[in-house]
């Protein structure tokens, strides 16, 4: 056992140097006692290799070590605590919340059980709860830069934005270039309106994570929203690349290519990209709207503890386009003004009829 907070337990650091130790020892036997030492060797043998067997059982999963540490330390706090980080990566939620008021009717003080019971009750949506045990941890330690992260995510669910963007804030002066926590505050300036700021968060989070599919959808949204279609096209299509299954990112990018003209002209594949925002339009309003995954990992993966893990971001829901209405709108939100009409539209001429007849026919 060694001191310290994250590996206390070091005993596979003995293996090798135990080997020479061991054949010196049977070397003596050997010297010493003959072929006699040859049985009680082979026995030891054959009794080291069931307990190997027996205890690889134990070691088949990180669920089944953390149990099999529980039963036989009942009283540590630490262990429960680990077994509800296993749990919560499973989706056990409520057996990963038991586990964590364990570990704190054992040790009340404990900053990081407190965190990630937080997290837990934020996932099962008991979001009261959820704030007071973040705002626990960080009574406990102030400067846990997780702990604000979390409270910033519960506070976000609770629509309270501006306490939320400040526990962002405060997580980032801990910890200036983490990647989750400058996504999670683009999310919540993102709710706020306050676009450009959204816009220089998420970039930031990309240069530390470029890989973030959801980040890059977000960029996206925010650049739709900045009226910037081109950037927000080609962020929309990094996401695609990175996650070729994201329906939300199918749709917002039809979307957008339908919404800039300049682009009908040049690509070849708008009327694809049309027909396949129609497409994936149909599939993301009959379901919920998308969120991250906590646990990460999204895909999101929470601030689970033992300090390890990163926070979960809360994705802004899709922006798509509804119906032949042309609105833009937030599924589970009311519709937003149309889009101020071409006046050519509105009392078109013969041609002009005759050629948007033709662009319809052609589109369907």
């Amino acid at each position: 056992v060694m001191p310290g907070r994250i590996q206390m337990i070091v005993e596979h650091r003995m293996y090798l140097p135990l080997a020479a130790v061991i054949a010196l020892a049977a070397g003596g036997a050997v010297t010493r006692y003959g072929r006699r030492s040859l049985v009680v060797f082979l026995a030891l043998a054959v009794g080291a290799g069931w307990l190997t067997v027996q205890r690889n059982e134990v070691y088949r999963s990180a669920e089944s070590l953390w149990r099999d540490t529980v039963a036989k330390r009942p009283a540590n706090e630490r262990a429960y605590n680990c077994l509800g980080v296993v749990l919560f990566k499973d989706g056990q939620i409520p057996e990963a919340i038991q586990s964590y008021e364990t570990a704190l009717r054992l040790r009340p003080a404990y900053p990081e059980a407190h965190n990630n019971l937080g997290f837990a009750l934020t996932k099962a949506g008991r979001i009261p709860e959820a704030i007071e045990q973040c705002r626990a941890a960080l009574r406990l330690e102030p400067d846990y830069a997780k702990g604000h992260n979390n409270l910033g995510n519960a506070l976000l669910e609770a629509g309270r934005i501006p306490e939320a963007i400040q526990h962002y804030e405060a997580a980032l002066r801990i910890t200036p270039r983490d990647a989750k926590t400058l996504y999670n505050l683009g999310n919540a300036l993102l709710q706020a309106g306050r676009i450009p700021e959204a816009i220089q968060h998420y970039e930031a989070s990309l240069r530390s994570k470029p890989d973030d599919a959801e980040a890059q959808f977000n960029l996206g949204n925010a650049l739709f929203q900045a009226g910037r279609i081109p950037e927000a096209i080609q962020r929309y299509e990094t996401s695609l690349r990175i996650n070729p299954g994201y329906a939300e990112a199918h749709s917002n990018l039809g979307s957008a290519c339908c919404k800039w003209s300049g682009h009908r002209r040049r690509s070849p594949n708008f009327r694809r990209r049309c027909a396949s925002s129609r497409t994936m339009r149909r599939a993301t309003t009959t379901s919920e709207p998308p969120y991250a995954k906590p646990g990460g990992s999204t895909r999101r993966s929470g601030s689970l503890r033992p300090r390890c893990g990163s926070s979960p971001g809360i994705l802004t829901p899709a922006r798509i386009w509804s119906g032949r209405e042309r609105r833009c709108r937030r599924p589970g939100a009311s519709l937003e003004s149309p889009p101020d009409p071409d006046p050519r539209a509105v009392n078109p001429t013969p041609a002009a009829a005759r050629s948007a007849g033709r662009d319809r026919a052609r589109l369907r």
